[in-house]
């Protein structure tokens, strides 16, 4: 039982960070449409919008990584 744990525990672990670097990757590629666009409102509510959403999503994984330790920690 603790194999199969330990597996998918590992499968989880990778598949978090994944997500972590593609957070991570489309919130510096926002944060660089933010430097482009100091002439055009448009795109530079855009990129703020995107920054903002990549906030959110690294609060989620947070959140997600801060459970998965805790429950992880019990078994």
């Amino acid at each position: 039982m603790s194999n199969v744990l330990g597996q998918a525990g590992w499968i989880l672990e990778v598949l978090y960070a994944l997500c972590f670097i593609a957070s991570l990757v489309c919130f510096f590629v926002s944060v660089a449409r933010l430097a482009r666009s100091a002439d055009n409102p448009g795109i530079r509510s855009k990129a703020l919008h995107d920054i903002l959403v990549s906030g959110i999503c690294f609060t989620i994984l947070g959140a997600i990584g801060f459970i998965f330790v805790v429950l992880l920690s019990f078994i």
